[in-house]
């Protein structure tokens, strides 16, 4: 997806909002630890989700393919992106801790009104290269992707919100790896003991990658996230 983003600096008077990145999965990474959330039962096989994170925004509404009706704010922006054409991967399968030391976001100026959504690109200057890296069960090294051409854009703010001049609020993203990868038959058995991954294109239907294991007869495929925004005055 081209984000598309028209973005007007705040103006005098406005409001202040903050970016963090929570994640609700239960437990993560080869040692399945504990997050600093409230715990959830199901555990996650994805060990590993990065993506090359570059700009993150404040959205007013969206059209039918997703992308701003109206001028965005930024949220965040990242100092480590290396050039233009690209970032480091940003990892995200840590504890929230850890994922928003590295984050080191600050209060960024915005304009005082309503905002639906939140968008993430990821793709700086283009659709250059592989920008999300991921890796589950049965994989023995991260598997490299490029993914909805160049952002995503969160579900939507319930209620919206709504900022006034001297306003200053936090914005979490909260994300669940738990489901996001899935391990499948290449070419599904009779009767299949596992969900069948096969498509024309060798990638699993309905997922958004897919990457072989040491048995050709398994693979492993994985989904983006879903992001759940919520915001709280600070």
């Amino acid at each position: 997806m081209a984000l598309g983003l028209l973005v007007l600096p705040a103006c005098g008077g406005g409001a202040q909002a903050r970016l963090e990145l929570r994640n609700d999965t239960g437990y993560t990474g080869a040692a399945l630890r504990i997050m600093d959330v409230l715990p959830v039962t199901t555990p996650s096989s994805t060990t590993h989700f990065a993506m090359r994170l570059s700009k993150v925004y404040l959205v007013p509404d969206v059209d039918g393919h997703r992308n701003p009706t109206g001028p965005s704010a930024l949220l965040w922006s990242n100092p480590r992106c290396a050039d233009p054409a690209g970032c480091d991967y940003f990892e995200l399968a840590r504890p929230s801790a850890e994922v928003n030391a590295d984050l080191a976001s600050q209060p960024q100026p915005v304009d005082a009104g309503t905002y639906k959504y939140v968008q993430l690109e990821f793709c700086a200057g283009g659709p250059t290269g592989p920008n999300v890296s991921w890796q589950g069960d049965g994989m023995t090294a991260p598997h490299e992707f490029m993914f909805g051409m160049c952002g995503v854009t969160s579900e939507e703010i319930s209620p919206p919100l709504e900022l006034k001049s001297g306003d200053s609020v936090s914005i979490s993203l909260g994300y669940d790896l738990a489901g996001s990868s899935v391990v499948g038959d290449v070419t599904g058995s009779s009767p299949p003991t596992m969900p069948a991954l096969t498509a024309p294109d060798g990638h699993g239907v309905g997922y958004n990658d897919c990457a072989a294991q040491s048995s050709p007869a398994k693979k492993t495929c994985f989904n983006v996230p879903a992001f759940h925004p919520t915001a709280s005055k600070i």
